[in-house]
């Protein structure tokens, strides 16, 4: 029988410890026979646009169609329409709901995208804020107005103005 201290049942413990994280470590490391190594190093992946336009960016995310897969709302690069890209699955791509493009009048600059279910039917609707002067914003001119329009998506997917307006913002401060 083997007497040890107690420092040396502790070492003793420690070095097992370690022996042992040692040894999972080694095992979890361990590549599978047959199977090859997919990833070999961390970089972005060019995929290329999947469908997608290459003017204008992405404004917002939502799940427009109620499938449970991401939505993509695209502003146009002279920020007038706002369309919706729904993914589909079997095409591995984006595909556009033409009958959900939002194109606004002239003298409304769109300068943000809000996706929200504003009246409550379990449908994704627009909060489009913006107006004449999109450069002026709240540090901009005296005179300029932060205006607000509400699209609201029919049973259909289209996307339909309220006949009532929820006006302008004047800049407070």
């Amino acid at each position: 029988m083997i007497n040890l201290t107690s420092r040396q049942t502790r070492r003793l413990m420690i070095r097992l410890g370690l022996a042992g994280l040692l040894a999972l470590a080694l095992r979890t490391s361990a590549r599978f026979p047959g199977v090859e190594q997919r990833f070999v190093e961390e970089h972005l992946i060019d995929t290329g646009s999947l469908g997608l336009p290459t003017n204008g960016l992405i404004a917002a995310f939502g799940d427009f169609n109620g499938d449970q897969l991401l939505d993509l709302l695209h502003l146009s690069a002279d920020q007038r329409t706002v369309s919706v890209w729904e993914w589909d699955r079997t095409k591995y791509s984006w595909v556009e709901r033409q009958q959900a493009r939002i194109t606004t009048s002239s003298d409304f600059t769109i300068v943000n995208v809000v996706p929200g279910d504003f009246d409550y039917d379990g449908k994704l609707d627009l909060l489009l804020m913006g107006g004449d002067h999109p450069g002026g914003g709240w540090w901009g001119r005296d005179d300029s107005q932060l205006e607000m329009a509400v699209y609201l998506q029919g049973t259909n997917g289209t996307m339909s103005k309220p006949s009532h307006g929820l006006g302008s913002l004047k800049k407070c401060c």
